[in-house]
Order: structure tokens, then sequence, then C-alpha cells
């Protein structure tokens, strides 16, 4: 391979991980939680932040969430940002991390989630107006929170 294809090459690739790494929301401080445009992860880091954003008893405003960052939908205390998107589909990894997504669910989006969306790898997507309307249990963001 020559130099200059080696360069674009792994210079794609580097820009390929920055893209795909997600940043924890820093939940030390007081006000509200944002997440904005997560692309999710590993159900256990998820279920981890859960808790400790539902013990925080910080609102959390939810923009755009995809795979187990959808797990959040379900806190008390989150919110979701109207206009942004939500997305669902079965795990790549194993069945196991299907069911504890599942666990973090509202029970109306759970039974969705096992019946028709957790069912395939193609990522099934709900608009936060939509999640509403299927489920008034979530709430979305008012313009002041």
């Amino acid at each position: 391979m020559r130099f200059g294809s080696f360069f674009f090459v792994s210079l794609f690739f580097l820009v390929l991980a920055a893209c795909s790494v997600n940043t924890t929301p820093d939940v030390s401080g007081s006000g509200p939680v944002t997440i904005l445009g997560d692309t999710g992860g590993n159900p256990y880091e998820y279920a981890a932040l859960h808790a400790e954003l539902k013990a925080s008893g910080r609102q959390v405003r939810l923009g755009g969430c995809n795979s187990a960052c959808t797990m959040l939908t379900s806190l008390p205390n989150a919110c979701l940002i109207r206009g942004t998107r939500f997305g669902f589909h079965a795990s790549n990894l194993n069945g196991r991390f299907n069911a504890l997504s599942a666990e973090y669910l509202t029970p109306v989006i759970r039974q969705r989630f096992l019946s028709t969306w957790g069912k395939s790898r193609e990522m099934t997507k709900l608009t936060a107006e939509e999640m509403v309307a299927l489920d008034p249990a979530l709430k979305l963001c008012n313009a002041t929170h």
C-alpha cells in the first residue's frame, strides 16, 4: 500500500473511532442533565448511569437517543426534547442485552420493544412526540426546562 493510501485509510478509521465514542454526562453539578445525539453502547453501563441519574434527582433532558441510551427514557425525572428521534433495535451481541435493555423501558415501550423493535437489527426510529403518543407515561420537555 502506498503512503498516501495508508494515510487516508488511517485517517478514515481515526475519524470513525472518534465519532463512535460517547461521553458520559456530568451528573456532579446541579441543574438539568442534557444528553444529545447519544448512539448507545453497553446496556450494563447505561443501567449504572440510569441508577446514578435517578439517585441525583436532577432533570434529564434526552435529545436524540439510540440503542441502550433509550433505557434512560424511563427515568422518573426524564423528558424528551421535541423533534428529536429515539432508535430501538435488537442487540448486536446477545439476547441478554435485549432482556436487560427491556427491564429499563416503560411497560408500554417494553412490550413494543420485545414484540417488534427488539427482534430486528434494523433501527426503528420514533420522534419524541411519537414516543409520548405511544406511551403517555413519557414526558416532553417544556420550553423552560
